[in-house]
């Protein structure tokens, strides 16, 4: 009987000592399932934890690159803008000087046609002039004259001036008077011409008076006029 009671004993401490290393081998598989499941969880956890952190420093810094990116092109608005502006003016100035080029030669061009006709109409009256100043005997008493003078005419600024210079080339005498009295309805149509044409007429009375009109383009009615005076065979 004591033996078998021995015998249970030291069954009781086997299966003891067998259930406290199955508890241990339990605890040990635990711990390494346990480790095993949260070491690649720690890892992940502080993976994402890091990429959020990074994902976050890369907002503030895209943030900052979207903020200079608004200045960089402010900046840039303004520089054109600037140049803009500087190329309107430019293009206003090149416009103003051609312009003013433009206008220049078209003043040049007109200055240039009105001294060309003033030249060409002073030399037309002039001559005419002559033409009608040589006639002069017919307004004098003929049959008293022994010489003339040829009458040249300039316009200088608008003036008329008479340039009186001795001439034997026409001579009216006694003999001549008649064929000077023959050719005064010939001088009566071109004085006639003249009036027609220059508005020019002649006033007897303390020597002759010449007028002239339709010699000013922008006047027409504006007076042109000179006296000739006859003494001592001379003209004044």
């Amino acid at each position: 009987m004591e033996e078998i009671s021995g015998g249970g004993d030291t069954t009781k401490n086997t299966m003891a000592s067998l259930g406290i290393l199955c508890e241990k081998d339990i605890e040990e598989q635990r711990l390494q399932i346990d480790s095993f499941i949260a070491s690649p969880f720690q890892r992940s956890m502080d993976s994402v934890l890091a990429r959020a952190k990074a994902t976050a420093q890369s907002q503030v810094e895209l943030a900052n690159v979207k903020a200079d990116l608004r200045e960089a092109e402010d900046e840039l608005v303004n520089v054109l803008a600037v140049k803009t502006r500087k190329e309107a003016k430019q293009m206003g100035l090149r416009d103003s000087i051609s312009a003013t080029q433009s206008r220049i030669q078209v003043v040049k061009r007109t200055l240039q046609l009105h001294k060309s006709n003033k030249e060409e109409h002073s030399k037309t009256i002039s001559h005419r002039l002559q033409g009608i100043l040589l006639a002069l005997p017919i307004y004098f008493h003929a049959s008293s004259l022994k010489s003339t003078q040829l009458v040249s005419i300039l316009l200088v600024r608008d003036h008329m001036v008479l340039l009186l210079s001795s001439n034997e080339g026409l001579s009216v005498s006694k003999d001549n008077a008649g064929k000077v009295t023959g050719n005064k309805s010939n001088i009566d149509e071109a004085i006639s011409w003249y009036n027609q044409a220059l508005g020019f007429h002649v006033e007897a009375g303390h020597g002759v008076k010449f007028t002239f009109t339709n010699i000013d383009a922008k006047r027409p009615t504006r007076e042109f006029s000179f006296t000739v005076h006859y003494g001592n065979d001379i003209y004044t």
